[in-house]
């Protein structure tokens, strides 16, 4: 079955912005003036100036870094080769003045008229139409320099997904629903450079139906998450889904734009380190939703996998990993390659129950399906992400490989000391978590 709140926004394309003053990693709002969502667009912003001004300065004030926008490529060049550019210089030219990088996406839905394709390819005309939106771009002081990802010059253009944990006449996704969107969400992507595009801000509205309350503690343990997994950016939609009545900010978006801070505070920190190699992978086809017996199973005992196409398979890029969870049927093809990675060594399961043989990086005795903790590091330091998604406290100890130093962790968020004990199993930590709450702890490799 496919995911009910993970949905494809539509064919668009990007262009992220990069500062010269060093790594970037966004926290930001999606934004298009004062009360408008996608696909939406004011035209004429520079008649409500003042009403955008305030809300980007209310943006920056609340601690995120940066604002998503979009334009419809329709509007944008309603003639081949003329732009009209207008109401994005004004959005850039306030942005700008607030300290607001801005990232760009592009809908191409619908296209203008005079196009009947092909995507977005070097060379097609919303290639040109990008080239057009950088230079604009590079003439305000908001941006340093425009860079089209790699997949904005394939043949098709890029597809961004919207992630809504708790929609609108549906249930909010489990735990191990959360996981498993996020590991689809970075599937086919760089492990090092994926972001979470479009992720949930405030309450979901379909026509009549309203979903439930988003809180404080949901976005900070999305967001976490999301960066548990290597993500390098969220961007929450949108502002305004995150303002009350008299449009200031929720406390749920207050406490959002304090974990931008604190991340932003850490920048280099973040855009350098990234999740350890996964030993396990599950096979998955398609978009749907990845093998849930095997994710639960995974989840529970706490073991890190990616997902893994078929086609990753056949060729050999799957050797990496020491197991692989396939689901049967297979076709041949899929089958005979499995037999060949089990004669390289590797170990196929067949059935979630089998997981119980497979050693987690970080093994966690207690609260099994509710607490999840990642190790994330890079040539300068450890970064330890635990998050428990239960509405109630769970106390846990936490056991790492002995490659783990036994030592002094600081809180990032507390500053607090938090101490591991050497026990024969290896380096312990015994923590209660409150209620839907994360740990997030780091260590210099310097002081080892």
């Amino acid at each position: 079955m496919r995911f009910p709140a993970l949905l494809v926004a539509g064919l668009l394309a990007v262009l992220l912005p990069q500062t010269a003053r060093g790594p970037f990693v966004p926290i930001a709002v999606w934004y298009g003036g004062p009360g408008v969502r996608p696909p939406d667009v004011s035209h004429e912003p520079w008649k409500d100036a003042e009403a955008w001004r305030l809300d980007l300065q209310a943006i920056r004030a609340a601690g995120f870094n940066s604002i998503s926008t979009w334009t419809n490529w329709a509007h944008a060049e309603p003639i081949r080769g003329r732009y009209r550019f207008d109401a994005l210089d004004h959005m850039l030219r306030l942005a700008g003045e607030s300290g607001l990088p801005v990232t760009l996406e592009v809908l191409t839905r619908p296209a203008p008229e005079w196009h009947a394709g092909p995507g977005c390819g070097p060379g097609s005309p919303l290639m040109a139409m990008l080239v057009a939106a950088n230079a604009r771009g590079l003439a305000h002081k908001s941006f340093d320099e425009l860079v089209m990802p790699a997949a904005a010059a394939s043949e098709s253009c890029v597809g961004t997904t919207a992630l809504t944990p708790k929609p609108a006449g549906r249930a909010p996704l489990s735990p191990t629903e959360l996981g498993a969107a996020l590991d689809l969400m970075r599937a086919g992507t760089e492990l090092r450079g994926w972001r979470v595009w479009r992720l949930q801000g405030g309450q979901d509205v379909v026509g009549d139906q309203r979903g439930p309350a988003v809180t404080d503690a949901d976005l900070r343990l999305w967001t976490w998450a999301a960066l548990a997994r290597g993500a390098r950016g969220v961007a929450f939609d949108g502002w305004y889904r995150m303002v009350d009545e008299q449009g200031a900010p929720t406390r749920a978006t207050l406490a959002a734009g304090a974990l931008g801070a604190s991340i932003a505070r850490n920048e280099r920190l973040f855009a350098a380190v990234a999740p350890r190699p996964s030993r396990a992978a599950i096979l998955h086809t398609g978009d749907e939703q990845p093998s849930p017996a095997f994710h639960r199973a995974a989840f529970e005992r706490n073991i890190q996998v990616d997902l893994v196409q078929p086609g990753e398979l056949l060729s050999g890029a799957a050797s990496r990993y020491h197991v692989l969870m396939a689901e049967e049927p297979q076709p041949p093809a899929v089958r005979q390659a499995l037999k060949v990675f089990e004669l390289a060594g590797g170990k196929v399961l067949t059935d979630p129950a089998a997981l119980a043989g497979v050693a987690p990086d970080i093994r966690i005795d207690g609260a099994p399906g509710l607490v999840e903790a990642r190790f994330l590091e890079s040539p300068d330091a450890w970064l330890l992400i635990a998050l428990n998604h239960g509405d109630t406290p769970q106390k846990v100890e936490m056991t790492f490989g002995a490659d783990i130093p036994e030592a002094i962790w600081g809180d990032m968020e507390t500053g607090a000391s938090v101490s591991f004990v050497q026990t024969p199993a290896g380096p312990t930590l015994t923590h209660t978590f409150p209620a839907r709450d994360v740990l997030v702890l780091v260590r210099s490799k310097r002081l080892r």
